[in-house]
C-alpha cells in the first residue's frame, strides 16, 4: 500500500529508479515538497489572517470534500509548522531546489493548489 508505512517510500525510489538515493533522503524530499506545497498555497491566508475561516470556506465549496478536506488540512498543518519555526520552536530542513524563486514562484501562482488536489486525487 502507497499510503500508509515506510514501504511507499520505497516504492516511490524504485518505481522513480532513484536507486542510488537513501530512502531516508527520498522521504524527506516528499516530505519537503509536500510541506512547500501546503506553505505556497497558503499565501494568501498568511496574508490575510482574518480572513482565513471565509477563504477557506470559499476554497471548501468549490472542492468535493474528500479532496477539499485534504487539502485545506496539507495546507492548515504546514501554516503550523511554518509558525513553529518562525518562533524557533521547530526545525526546517528543506532541500534548495524546493527554495529557489523561480520554483515558489510558480507554485504561489497555483501551481502548489494543482499539485496538492492531484495528489489528493492519487491517494483516493
Amino acid at each position: 500500500t502507497l499510503l500508509y508505512g515506510f514501504g511507499r517510500f520505497c516504492k516511490v525510489r524504485n518505481e522513480t529508479n532513484l536507486l542510488s538515493l537513501p530512502t531516508q533522503d527520498v522521504e524527506l524530499f516528499i516530505r519537503s515538497y509536500v510541506f512547500q506545497l501546503g506553505l505556497q498555497a497558503s499565501v494568501p491566508l498568511l496574508q490575510h489572517k482574518g480572513a482565513a475561516d471565509e477563504i477557506f470556506k470559499k476554497f471548501l465549496s468549490t472542492l468535493n470534500s474528500i479532496d477539499g478536506a485534504w487539502v485545506i488540512e496539507s495546507m492548515m498543518a504546514a501554516i503550523k509548522y511554518y509558525e513553529l519555526c518562525e518562533g524557533h520552536e521547530g526545525d526546517l530542513r528543506i532541500p534548495q531546489i524546493l527554495t529557489e524563486p523561480g520554483f515558489t514562484s510558480q507554485l504561489r501562482a497555483g501551481g502548489a493548489l494543482s499539485a496538492l488536489l492531484r495528489i489528493s486525487f492519487m491517494m483516493r
